[in-house]
C-alpha cells in the first residue's frame, strides 16, 4: 500500500494499525475492513472518525470506506440528475447491505428478498416513513 497515496490511503493506514482485517483486492478506490483482531466497536468508532471527504457503507457484514463523491448513493443522484428526473420518482431494485443508502436517498426501492438484518431494520424503519416507499417484492 506505500506506493498508494492520499487521503484513502491515509486512513486505510490509520485503521491497519489498530488492526483491522483489510481488504484492498481489485479495489482501486476503497477498502474494505473488518474487525480482525479488533471489536466491533472499535470498527464503528474508526468509522466514526473517518475525516471528511470518506465515506462507508457495510457490505456482507464488512466496511467499504471510500470518498463521498463515489459509491451507489453518489451514482444515484448523478443518474437523477443527468437525465432530468427527481428523486422521488426516481426507483432502484436492490439486494444487500450495501444498497441502503441508496435505497433510502430515492423515491422508490424494491428488494426481491431480504437477504441481512441490517437491511430488514431498514424496511421495517421505512414503513412507519411517510417520505419512503421501500418494498418488499417477492
Amino acid at each position: 500500500m506505500s506506493e498508494r497515496r492520499g487521503l484513502l490511503w491515509d486512513a486505510h493506514a490509520r485503521f491497519r494499525a489498530l488492526g483491522f482485517a483489510l481488504d484492498t483486492t481489485s479495489y482501486a478506490t476503497c477498502f474494505r475492513a473488518a474487525p480482525g483482531s479488533s471489536t466491533a466497536d472499535a470498527l464503528a468508532k474508526a468509522l466514526a472518525a473517518l475525516p471528511e471527504g470518506l465515506t462507508s457503507t457495510f457490505n456482507l457484514g464488512q466496511a467499504d470506506v471510500y470518498p463521498s463523491t463515489s459509491g451507489k448513493e453518489a451514482a444515484g443522484r448523478y443518474l437523477v440528475e443527468r437525465f432530468g428526473g427527481s428523486v422521488a420518482e426516481a426507483a432502484f431494485l436492490c439486494d444487500d447491505d450495501n444498497d441502503v443508502a441508496l435505497a433510502l436517498a430515492l423515491g422508490r426501492a424494491y428488494l426481491p428478498s431480504v437477504s441481512s438484518v441490517r437491511l430488514g431494520h431498514a424496511i421495517h424503519i421505512a414503513r412507519d416513513s411517510a417520505t419512503l416507499a421501500l418494498r418488499h417484492v417477492l
